[in-house]
């Protein structure tokens, strides 16, 4: 575990830090004032070498640019949170081959898209914050039926339009969905 939460840690995390911490499983680095890129090195130690890291906690920093695609490396992942920062761009749809993804939130960043459909295939995951950004589009595509483990569903000040999906009536563990600050229209699944 490397742990270095709620410091006054500031400056870029190297990009190299992934081949010094091979057998790191977390990586928390939570509420300090790290600036740069989004380290993913981590998890980027080459094809068929995925790493071992399960939780990454970099929320509540200043790191920009946008999420890398070799966070499909990161094939052990459970719970990912880069919330609060200043991150743009897509989502990378290689995130998809994080198949025991439980927690992710991206929420308070300037990310947009419209292609979210991905997200249907992480089918353990229990937690999808991605409030206040700029994503766009209809939500209807991003989910399917292979979401039952939903709890948390935060949609948040988008930029999200058209109706809201049936889909979303049949998650059984559903207990909170937010979807203000959208422009959805149409009727209301019952």
């Amino acid at each position: 575990m490397w742990y270095g939460g709620s410091n006054n840690f500031s400056g870029e995390i190297s990009r190299e830090i992934g081949n010094r911490l091979v057998n790191v499983t977390s990586v928390l680095l939570s509420g300090n004032q790290l600036t740069g890129f989004v380290p993913f090195s981590t998890c980027s130690r080459g094809p068929g070498l995925d790493s071992n890291t399960q939780y990454i906690d970099l929320s509540s920093n200043k790191l920009s640019g946008s999420i890398p695609t070799t966070i499909r490396y990161c094939t052990s992942l459970e719970y990912l949170n880069l919330g609060y920062n200043n991150l743009a761009g897509n989502v990378p749809k290689e995130l998809v081959q994080a198949k025991l993804l439980q927690i992710l939130q991206l929420n308070d960043n300037n990310l947009n898209g419209t292609v979210l459909d991905f997200i249907s295939a992480l089918y353990k995951l229990q937690v999808l914050y991605l409030g206040n950004n700029n994503f766009g589009g209809s939500i209807s595509n991003m989910f399917g039926s292979s979401l039952n483990s939903l709890k948390i569903l935060c949609l948040r000040s988008n930029n999200f339009s058209g109706s809201i999906p049936e889909e979303i009536a049949y998650f059984a563990e559903l207990q909170i969905l937010d979807l203000s600050g959208n422009i959805l229209s149409g009727l209301i699944p019952n």
